[in-house]
């Protein structure tokens, strides 16, 4: 497993989670509780334990802004999501 540790199959996963609703980012924080909880938790594979780890990025938006594209809004999460890889790890970047 040691070997795929770096492996771009294995060291990303995006997940794009979209609500119109009022108070998303406690919902999208909900989510992000729920994924840690998990995942700190360790898995077996082929007889080895691994641990798997969430570094997240959120972006969100308000409605007194601007219209984002799809394109923004990623790019705005990608960039948490760096940030969160690049500072402590296994954290979430709002």
């Amino acid at each position: 497993m040691e070997e795929n540790k770096h492996s771009n199959a294995t060291n990303t996963l995006s997940i794009i989670m979209l609500t119109a609703k009022e108070g998303g980012k406690n919902l999208v924080k909900a989510f992000t509780e729920v994924v840690d909880d998990y995942l700190n938790k360790p898995f077996n594979v082929d007889g080895k334990q691994i641990m798997v780890t969430a570094s997240i990025g959120v972006c969100t938006h308000s409605k007194n802004e601007n219209e984002p594209t799809m394109e923004m809004l990623l790019k705005c999460a990608d960039e948490k999501r760096y940030q969160a890889k690049d500072g402590e790890r296994n954290q979430v970047v709002f």
